[in-house]
């Protein structure tokens, strides 16, 4: 298995290979093998354990947030995951794009989820101090999810206004040309 420092190694190897040569990625798509290949990881085999296996998978997600990161600083490109089939790096406009719709959903619905479990929780079932704590939690993801909310239609007003389509929430890039690749 990876050492945390090895990781954040494999990072910096696959963000200088792909800096290096951008031209090699048409439409800035690069393939989950071609990113571990970049970085010099290998997935374990199916003989590893279902601990070895949770362990590799934790290396990863950590490889690819590190990767992601180091690709944002050095190349001013967000790597957005085309969820199946890897990453595409979106041009500078797209990154925009991406941060007012694809991001600002996100935290949208996660604001409205623990919205949901703190009000799904029984104040019966709660004592004094838990009930004050739920009101408190309640208030605090009530504003929390009222201005990503409006931030989120201010978002869709604006896009009305340019003319610009609104893109379906939580759609990821795809991999498929389109008239403006």
């Amino acid at each position: 298995m990876y050492t945390s420092e090895q990781i954040k190694d494999a990072a910096v190897r696959a963000v200088d290979a792909i800096v290096k040569d951008m031209e090699s990625f048409p439409k800035g798509v690069i393939s989950n093998e071609e990113l571990l290949l970049l970085g010099g990881l290998q997935e374990p085999d199916d003989s590893c354990s279902v601990q070895e296996y949770k362990t590799w998978s934790g290396h990863y997600l950590s490889f690819r947030e590190r990767w992601r990161d180091l690709m944002l600083e050095r190349t001013g490109r967000y790597p957005a995951t085309v969820h199946g089939k890897g990453f595409r790096i979106l041009e500078p406009e797209q990154n925009i794009d991406y941060a007012d719709t694809h991001v600002l959903t996100k935290i949208k619905k996660t604001a409205q989820k623990g919205l949901k479990i703190i009000r799904g929780t029984r104040a019966s079932d709660l004592d004094d101090q838990g009930k004050r704590k739920r009101v408190a939690a309640e208030l605090r993801m009530s504003q929390v999810h009222n201005i990503a909310r409006s931030a989120h239609r201010q978002s869709l007003r604006e896009r009305k206004f340019r003319n610009e389509p609104s893109p379906a929430p939580q759609t990821p890039p795809s991999l498929t040309p389109t008239n403006q690749d």
